[in-house]
């Protein structure tokens, strides 16, 4: 599934496998801000554990990275950074990955 960001001349797409699945007027934005969510690896689940039974082991965590739109009207937009195309190519999963998205859209206001 590929996900497309343009930002156009008075609104934020996103595109979904060439279908427009979201159009947002920049008029229409109250405010941009990250989400970062952890993503624990398979089966890593910490657990209480009795006396005779040890505790197994946390494995590494990763994050996932999001950009929360937040509408006028209070209604939000999400989207998942990493992996995008067209002008959120330079979208990467992290904190800088979402600084340059803010930037990015806050550019693109008439």
């Amino acid at each position: 599934m590929a996900t497309e960001i343009n930002l156009a001349s008075q609104r934020l797409q996103v595109i979904v496998d060439g279908v427009l699945i979201s159009s947002i007027t920049y008029t229409n934005i109250d405010s941009i801000n990250p989400i970062k969510e952890e993503v624990r690896v398979a089966g890593q689940w910490p657990m209480q554990s009795g006396t005779l039974m040890q505790a197994p082991t946390i494995g590494a965590n990763s994050y996932r990275w999001l950009v929360e739109v937040v509408l006028r009207d209070r209604r939000r937009e999400y989207i998942r950074l990493g992996g995008l195309t067209g002008d959120g190519a330079t979208w990467a999963n992290t904190q800088a990955g979402f600084e340059i998205a803010e930037n990015a859209i806050y550019a693109a206001f008439p």
